[in-house]
């Protein structure tokens, strides 16, 4: 196992989870990080270390850990095992491989290899820089991570408008139990609404998939046999509106015109006679 020495830093390394002055820790055991501030971080053994708002000058993942940093800044990453996986945050300085591997998800990268640097942007749309630490020597830049892998994932951008699909067509039928509208949006959004009265406003129905009755129809003013147009409209986490249109059609029992004329008439689904007044 590779281990660091600080003595050069004038600071002292304190193992078994403990911290000194300097805020120097070993970890040995899952730890999450959050509104700290430390020189130094060394990760053993099989530990998973989630950080968020912390910032850490560096930190060396050793053996079989996981590394999870998803906000804060850390000047700088080693790898002496185990894996990195980055979802947000700020790397200040660079990050180097000696045995292990990173994976950095966000989209819109772009590498310079001239440079050594990884742009693009994180999941929640802001920038992403990460220094892959270019070594200079005789010739071409040397990069200090060739022999390791660096794996880009691509995830959403969320600032892309959403597309909504209203799906359909429905047909509820009088009397019939609810049936469930079959929305669906391709990308980020933040809410789903439906217009279902067809006068304009999104406003009727929430969520993708809500239930509709017929007592609901008839509020909404619809009749047996009649066909509207319904929406769905999303919008996106970054703004963005989309609308999808489809049919519903309320669709009277067969033979319902009938018994109208013979004086019965359809009620959920029981026959009534009409009384004469």
């Amino acid at each position: 196992m590779m281990k660091r020495s600080v003595l050069a830093l004038g600071v002292l390394l304190v193992v078994l989870g403990a911290s000194d002055a300097f805020g120097n820790t070993a970890i040995y055991t899952d730890t999450t990080l959050q509104g700290t501030w430390a020189a130094l971080i060394d990760i053993y053994g099989t530990a998973i270390v989630d950080v968020y708002n912390a910032y850490i000058n560096s930190i060396y993942p050793h053996d079989d850990c996981i590394l999870n940093v998803y906000g804060g800044e850390i000047g700088h990453i080693n790898t002496f095992g185990g894996t990195v996986n980055l979802y947000g945050g700020t790397i200040s300085r660079n990050i180097v491989d000696n045995g292990g591997g990173y994976n950095v998800y966000g989209y819109g990268f772009n590498y310079d290899p001239s440079m050594g640097l990884l742009t693009g942007f994180w999941g929640d749309a802001t920038p992403l820089s990460i220094q892959l630490n270019p070594r200079i020597v005789d010739g071409p830049p040397i990069y200090a991570n060739t022999w390791s892998v660096v794996t880009l994932h691509t995830v959403p951008d969320p600032t892309i408008p959403p597309v909504a699909d209203a799906g359909g067509p429905y047909f509820l039928d009088i009397g019939d139990p609810p049936i469930m509208l079959g929305g669906s949006v391709v990308g980020e959004y933040s809410q789903a609404a439906w217009d279902l009265d067809t006068d304009g406003l999104f406003d009727d129905a929430f969520g993708l998939n809500p239930l509709i009755s017929s007592d609901m129809l008839n509020s909404w003013g619809f009749s047996p046999g009649m066909t509207r147009d319904i929406g769905l409209q999303v919008t996106g986490l970054y703004g963005g509106v989309d609308v999808s249109m489809t049919e519903l059609t309320y669709t009277p029992v067969p033979g319902a015109f009938l018994l109208s004329i013979l004086g019965l008439s359809v009620v959920g689904v029981k026959l009534r006679r009409h009384r004469d007044s």
